[in-house]
C-alpha cells in the first residue's frame, strides 16, 4: 500500500549507506529496522522485511562474459492494516471524552481525512502521554493512564488459490479502551509573601497570578518565578532576585512561598552604537525606542531589540547594559553592530504562456541616506511589453511601523484586443495590524493610452486620466507564498476617481479576491478559490477599454486563451465588462518527487454592463494540470476545456506558468 518511491525517500540515507556497504550486517539491519517502523507507523503491525542478493552473470557480451551483476532486493511482507474499530474512555470525570479522545493523533487515509482511523502503537502512546499532560495542566499529579488494545482479524477465504481453501487475514479491528484514575487535584492552599524593603506584599500577591484554590502543576513554581521577575524588571528592579518554594502540607495541598529582594530602581542612561559606517546612529537609537532617562524595562529592551531585528539591516548585533560611571543605578546601553550590504542586484524570472518568457533586472539599495529608506529600480521585459519602475520607501513613518511608499512607473504591453501604454505615480501608506494583516491607502495617478483596436466598438476611448484614491486590505496566513500548502490570502481594493481630482473618469472600482489551501489527507491537497469585480460608472458614460476587466488565461478560466472569454464586439474582438466573477476549486494528488498534479473545475462570468450583472454568461472549465515544485518557485501545466462553450468560444488552451495560480 506504500510506494515503492515513498518509501525511497523516506530511507534515502540508510539506502546510501547498504549500497556502499551491501555486505554490513548492521547496515542490512538499520534498513530493516527502519522499513518495518514506516510500515507500522502508517498501520501494518505484522510487516516483515527480508535482503536478498540476486546474481547475474553477462553471458551475452563476450567482454564481459565472466562479470557479474549484483542486485540487492528488499522483499516487503506488509501484512493488514489494523484500523480503529471502537475507542472507549472511562474512569474520567474532570476531562471530557471528546477532549481525551482528540489527544489521539489517528491517521485517517483516504482523499477526505474523515476515513476510518489507522491503529498504531505510537499514536496509542502519544495519545497516552498527552492525556497525562492534560492532567498535569489541571492538578492532577497522580493521574494514572492505561490503554488497553484488543485486537482481532477480519479473515476472508481466498477462492483464486490452488488447493484447500485457507482463510486469510483481510482487515485487523482494533478495540482500544483507556482507564483513566484521575486521583486528587493538588491545589494552592496558602500563599505566603517574604515581602521585600520596597514593594508592598499585596502587589507582589497579585504579581504571582495565582491564587489560593488554583491547580498546582509541575511547572508552576517556575511559571511564578519568571512572572514575578519579570514583572518587577518591568517596574525598573533590574538585579530583582526571586525565590519561590512550594511546601506540601498533605492531602493534595500545597503552600507557595514567595521570597523578593528588589535590589533597586533603575533608569535607562547613554545608549552608545558601535560598528554602523553607513547607519546613522540616531536611526539604530530611534529603532531601539528608548530614551535616556527612561525607567528600566525589560520588555521595552526586548522589544526594541525586536525592532532592530525587523530593519533587515544588521547581519549581528550584540547589546550589553553598563553601569554608569555617573550613576550606580543608571544603565547604558552599548549597542554593537554589523551592517549588511545595502546594495543588492535582483533578477526575476517568469513564463507564462501569453507573455512567453519574463525577465526583470532590478537594484535595491535598503539603507539609503543612513535612515532606513529603501530604494529600487527595476526593469522588466517580455515578449508582450516593457516596463520600468522606481520606488522609494520609508518603513518607519510615525515611529509606529507605517510605511510610506512613493512609486512611479511606465509600461507598455500588447493585450489581446489593443496595446495598452500607460505611466502611473502612486503615494500609499501602508499600515500594518500584525504580521498577517495589513491595510493601505493612498492617491494613484494613472495616465492610459490605447491603440491598435481599430475595429473596436465606436463608444471605447482610446486614452484616459484617472487620478484615483484607493483603500486597501490584505490577510495572509500562508505557510509560504512560492509552494503553499496550507493558509489562507485574501485581498480587497476599493477605488474612487473622480473629476474633481484632475481626472477624466467618475467610477468607483471594487476587486476582491481569496484563496484557501489545505492539506486534506498526506497525498491529497485542496485549493478554493473566488475572485469579484465590478466598476461603478457613476456619471462617466463608458468605461474606457483600458480600465475594464478581463478574463481568461491560467489566472482566471483556464479552458481560455488570455483574456480570450466573451463579451465580444460585432468583429470578434474581446471587449472586456465591467463586473466579473470567479471561483475555482482544486485538488492537488502528490505524485512523486518534487511533483504533483492538479485536477480544477474552474467558472468565469464576465459582463460588459455592470447595471446587468447577476452572475450571467457563465463559463465553465474542467481539466487536470502538472505542477513542478522547482527552485525557482513552482512551473505548472495546465490544460482546460470548455464544458459549455458557445459560438466563438475557445474549445480548450493550455498554460505555462512559473508561480501560484490564485
Amino acid at each position: 500500500m506504500l510506494s515503492a518511491q515513498r518509501l525511497r525517500n523516506e530511507l534515502a540515507p540508510w539506502l546510501e549507506d547498504l549500497g556502499e556497504a551491501p555486505d554490513d550486517v548492521g547496515v542490512r539491519e538499520d534498513v530493516i529496522y527502519e522499513v518495518v517502523s514506516i510500515y507500522r507507523k502508517n498501520g501494518f503491525p505484522d510487516a516483515r522485511v527480508t535482503i536478498d542478493d540476486e546474481i547475474t552473470e553477462s553471458a551475452y557480451i563476450p567482454s564481459q562474459r565472466n562479470q557479474v551483476e549484483r542486485t540487492i532486493v528488499i522483499s516487503v511482507f506488509e501484512g493488514s492494516r489494523a484500523y480503529l474499530q471502537d475507542f472507549v474512555v472511562v474512569g474520567n470525570t474532570a476531562i471530557g471524552d471528546e477532549a481525551l479522545k482528540g489527544a489521539f493523533p489517528w491517521l485517517r487515509p483516504g482523499l477526505l481525512p474523515a476515513g476510518r482511523a489507522i491503529f498504531t502503537e505510537s499514536a496509542l502512546r502519544s495519545g497516552v502521554a498527552a492525556i497525562k499532560l492534560l492532567y498535569s495542566l489541571r492538578g492532577y499529579l497522580d493521574v494514572k493512564v492505561t490503554a488497553e488494545p484488543d485486537r482481532r482479524n477480519v479473515t476472508r477465504v481466498n477462492e483464486e488459490k490452488i488447493g484447500p481453501p485457507e482463510p486469510e487475514v483481510d482487515e485487523i479491528h482494533m478495540k482500544v479502551v483507556v482507564r483513566v484514575e484521575e486521583g486528587t487535584q493538588t491545589t494552592l492552599a496558602v500563599i505566603d509573601v517574604v515581602p521585600g524593603s520596597i514593594t508592598d506584599p499585596l502587589v507582589l500577591r497579585r504579581l504571582t497570578g495565582v491564587a489560593v484554590g488554583d491547580p498546582v502543576t509541575p511547572r508552576l513554581r517556575v511559571e511564578v518565578q519568571s512572572r514575578v521577575r519579570r514583572r518587577l524588571q518591568d517596574l525598573s528592579y533590574y538585579l530583582v532576585q526571586v525565590h519561590v518554594e512550594l511546601e506540601d502540607l498533605g492531602d493534595h495541598q500545597r503552600r507557595l512561598v514567595l521570597a523578593v529582594t528588589e535590589g533597586g530602581r533603575y533608569t535607562f542612561g547613554s545608549i552608545i552604537v558601535t560598528g554602523n559606517p553607513r547607519t546613522r546612529s540616531v536611526f539604530i537609537r530611534d529603532r531601539l525606542g528608548i530614551e535616556f532617562g527612561e525607567e528600566f524595562s525589560a520588555t521595552a529592551l526586548e522589544t526594541g531589540q525586536r525592532a532592530l531585528n525587523a530593519t533587515g539591516l544588521l547581519k549581528r548585533f550584540d547589546l550589553e547594559l553598563l553601569h554608569s560611571e555617573y550613576d550606580q543605578h543608571r544603565l547604558d546601553i552599548v549597542i554593537d553592530v554589523e551592517e549588511r550590504e545595502a546594495i543588492r542586484l535582483e533578477t526575476r524570472v517568469g513564463f507564462s504562456t501569453y507573455e512567453l518568457g519574463r525577465l526583470g533586472v532590478g537594484a535595491l539599495h535598503r539603507n539609503l541616506f543612513g535612515w532606513g529608506i529603501e530604494g529600487r529600480l527595476e526593469g522588466l521585459a517580455s515578449f508582450r511589453g516593457e516596463e520600468l519602475e522606481a520606488r522609494l520607501k520609508y518603513p518607519y513613518l510615525w515611529d509606529r511601523g507605517i510605511s510610506l511608499e512613493l512609486r512611479g512607473k511606465y509600461r507598455r504591453f500588447e493585450e489581446v484586443s489593443f496595446e495598452r501604454q500607460e505611466t502611473l505615480g502612486t503615494v500609499t501608506l501602508s499600515f500594518p495590524v500584525d504580521r498577517k494583516l495589513s491595510f493601505n491607502t493612498g492617491f494613484e495617478l494613472r495616465d492610459e493610452d490605447v491603440t491598435d483596436f481599430d475595429r473596436l466598438l465606436d463608444e471605447v476611448n482610446e486614452s484616459s486620466r484617472a487620478h484615483v484614491v484607493f483603500v486597501g486590505g490584505r490577510h495572509d496566513d500562508r505557510d509560504s507564498p512560492i509552494a503553499t500548502t496550507e493558509g489562507r490570502l485574501f485581498s480587497g481594493r476599493f477605488e474612487y476617481s473622480d473629476e474633481a481630482f484632475g481626472s477624466d473618469l467618475d467610477f468607483l472600482r471594487v476587486t476582491l479576491r481569496g484563496s484557501h489551501t489545505q492539506e486534506i489527507s498526506d497525498r491529497w491537497g485542496l485549493v478554493v478559490a473566488l475572485q469579484l469585480g465590478l466598476i461603478d460608472r457613476l456619471d462617466t458614460g463608458v468605461v474606457p477599454i483600458g480600465e475594464r476587466f478581463f478574463l481568461g488565461g491560467a489566472r482566471s478560466v483556464r479552458s481560455f486563451r488570455q483574456d480570450r472569454m466573451p463579451p465580444r464586439d460585432e468583429f470578434g474582438n474581446e471587449i472586456g465588462g465591467e463586473a466579473f466573477a470567479v471561483t475555482s476549486v482544486e485538488l492537488r494528488p502528490k505524485l512523486w518527487g518534487d511533483f504533483s498534479g492538479a485536477i480544477f473545475l474552474d467558472g468565469g462570468s464576465l459582463t460588459a454592463d455592470v447595471a446587468e450583472f447577476a452572475g450571467r454568461n457563465w463559463r465553465f472549465a474542467g481539466g487536470l494540470g502538472l505542477i513542478w515544485n522547482s527552485p525557482v518557485g513552482p512551473l505548472r501545466l495546465d490544460a482546460g476545456i470548455t464544458l459549455n462553450p458557445e459560438r466563438g468560444d475557445d474549445q480548450w488552451a493550455i498554460h505555462v506558468l512559473l508561480g501560484q495560480p490564485f
